[in-house]
């Protein structure tokens, strides 16, 4: 299979490099995350998407927390997609609620290399009952992402980004994360998409400001609708 043999060979090429990052970088943790998801592409437009994320931290020796995610995006234009989600996050220390509403946009550079770009809101609450939420502050994430991704194949993808996150608080918007990585992602009979990435992500301008390493694997099955199958007309109908 020589499409396979060929996203292989820069697969490891990627691995190599994300290795040589991770050892100049010498972050102050280094995490697992694991995803399975399933999608299920409705029609041309909408989208839905549910998966399920394990994390572990301390240096891959402590579990972080877990996250089941529900969504559902939108094509407004063959150039802009709208997309809301859901997330449930549990893990020793605390609970959330985390609701993200984003735009996404993407266009063809040159051959089989695209750029996009995605501006995302997202708000966490640790309740969700009327004393808490009256007594709360809203501290709301903007994150604005630039991504550049390179077809190999029909397939095969790789992708490279970088995200940068803003606190907004009290009419104050407060940039105080930066994470950038690489991505691979492979199509396996049109159902199965194997996904493997790296980010480094950097802290600044806040209290306790750190710097992390994550390695991520994901695996989601995709719903395809089966197609139906054309009568035969009988013989001398009509």
């Amino acid at each position: 299979m020589p499409e396979m043999t060929n996203y292989l060979r820069h697969l490891i090429l990627a691995a190599l490099l994300l290795q040589n990052l991770a050892a100049v970088a010498q972050p102050d943790d280094t995490q697992l995350r694991q995803n399975l998801g399933i999608r299920w592409r409705i029609n041309k437009k909408w989208t839905t998407t549910a998966d399920f994320r394990f994390d572990l931290n301390q240096n891959l020796g402590a579990f972080r927390r877990s996250n089941i995610t529900i969504g559902a995006s939108y094509e407004v234009t063959k150039w802009l997609e709208a997309s809301l989600s859901y997330r449930f996050g549990t893990g020793f220390n605390r609970d959330f609620h985390r609701f993200r509403a984003a735009l996404s946009t993407e266009q063809k550079i040159v051959g089989d290399l695209s750029g996009s770009f995605r501006t995302m809101v997202q708000h966490d609450v640790r309740y969700l009952d009327a004393g808490y939420l009256s007594r709360y502050r809203p501290n709301w994430i903007w994150r604005n992402r630039l991504q550049l991704r390179y077809a190999l194949s029909q397939k095969a993808r790789i992708s490279a980004y970088t995200d940068l996150f803003s606190s907004y608080r009290s009419a104050v918007l407060t940039p105080y994360r930066l994470r950038s990585g690489l991505s691979a992602s492979y199509l396996f009979k049109r159902r199965h998409t194997f996904e493997a990435g790296y980010f480094f992500q950097n802290e600044f301008g806040i209290e306790n400001a750190r710097t992390m390493q994550a390695f991520e694997l994901g695996y989601t099955f995709d719903v395809v609708k089966k197609k139906k199958k054309k009568k035969k007309k009988s013989p001398g109908g009509e």
